[in-house]
């Protein structure tokens, strides 16, 4: 399968991009969040839970890069360092990973892309869980009110062995696409992508470095580094 790339151009345009993509990612959490019932609230720099997250999702992310690590959250949360830059108190917290924000701006597909199904309704949505296979035994991560979000889309190839999901902003042809939860070969995920976005819409994501390489050849770069830190016990 083979992408016209259009690249995302120069250094500020990259900024910009970085930036969005933040945002882009924190209103997904919020969507997954809310769906559990559990609002937000942006102050002082951070986007905030007002409850506990769904498994794999942080109590806490930065909006900016020169704030103050809150001090206030429970042993056992998670905050997400959007920039990588924030001086957390190696006594009271623990790296959990570092990883890559990306992007690109989508170019036309010169192959078949083969096909793609959407999750429209709850069975077709645990037909997507059942194919990523990341949630923990006995809990839930994406519920079905989530799929009431009409920025949201759960996408996968019609044989099941990749997808993603995504959270979509913006008009068709600018649109902002946030992407997440890839699984499976990359030819299915590139065929996914294809079905999700037009050209000129902009895709942003993150991930560790072999993700990061196996989406370059279909135009995605590095746009900056962050990483997860877990709040200590006593």
């Amino acid at each position: 399968m083979e992408i016209r790339k259009t690249g995302i151009g120069d250094l500020k345009r990259l900024q910009d991009l970085l930036g969005r993509a933040v945002l882009n990612n924190i209103r997904w959490c919020e969507a997954v969040c809310r769906a559990h019932g559990t609002g937000a609230d942006m102050e002082a720099g951070w986007w905030r839970l007002r409850g506990s997250p769904p498994p794999f999702y942080p109590h806490a992310i930065s909006l900016k890069k020169d704030i103050s690590v809150p001090l206030d959250l429970p042993p056992g949360a998670a905050v997400k360092d959007s920039y990588d830059q924030l001086a957390f108190d190696p006594a009271q917290w623990t790296r959990l990973f570092g990883a890559q924000w990306y992007g690109c701006e989508w170019g036309p597909l010169q192959a078949d892309a083969g096909e793609v199904i959407r999750a429209d309704g709850p069975e077709g949505l645990a037909v997507w869980l059942s194919a990523w296979g990341g949630t923990p035994e006995g809990q839930v991560i994406f519920r079905d009110e989530l799929l009431r979000n009409p920025a949201v889309r759960f996408l996968m190839t019609a044989d099941g062995l990749a997808g993603l999901a995504a959270y979509r902003e913006g008009e068709e042809g600018a649109r902002l696409v946030g992407i997440s939860n890839l699984f499976g070969v990359i030819e299915g995920i590139a065929a996914c992508l294809n079905a999700l976005a037009r050209p000129g819409d902009q895709l942003v994501g993150y991930g560790d470095a072999e993700e990061l390489a196996l989406l370059e050849p279909y135009g995605f770069r590095a746009l900056g580094p962050l990483s997860v830190w877990l709040r200590k016990a006593g």
